[in-house]
């Protein structure tokens, strides 16, 4: 690896913190969004089984720790080396997680519509799933 080709690598490692901020910048509001829907939706209709019960129950989980999440990356207070690992762990670890309660959340609201809905959404969502852990992997292969 030649001199240049380090200093571009280490250039990109530097910006890599302030990328991720500005993805979790769109993806916590994307989140909240999409649950807000759903969910007024069930509030509307009432909870008739349990698949709209579990759509509730889940999006009910992740409001709040989405909506911490996104006032602490905007909190520039907390965005100082002062805070300790184990937040900035907590902190990283409500992304996947909400992530992983969306898609429940909704893989149950569309199989309340239909169960072939639903497993279609299971199906693609796994998909999106793998694809997504495929570039991320091949992502982090090519910066080594």
């Amino acid at each position: 690896m030649s001199e240049q080709d380090s200093k571009q690598v280490d250039d990109r490692e530097k910006r890599r913190p302030e990328r991720e901020k500005q993805q979790a910048q769109l993806l916590y509001p994307g989140m909240i969004a999409l649950a807000l829907i759903v969910l007024q939706a069930f509030i509307s209709a009432g909870l008739s089984d349990v698949a709209s019960f579990i759509s509730v129950l889940v999006f009910a989980l992740v409001l709040p720790i989405l909506g911490v999440c996104l006032f602490v990356l905007n909190d520039p207070k907390l965005d100082s080396n002062k805070v300790s690992d184990f937040f900035k762990k907590l902190v990283f670890w409500a992304l996947p997680i909400g992530c992983l309660f969306i898609f429940v959340g909704l893989v149950a609201a569309f199989w309340h519509l239909s169960w072939i809905m639903g497993v279609v959404s299971l199906i693609s969502g796994l998909v999106a799933g793998a694809i997504l852990v495929y570039a991320l992997d091949s992502k982090h292969q090519i910066q080594e």
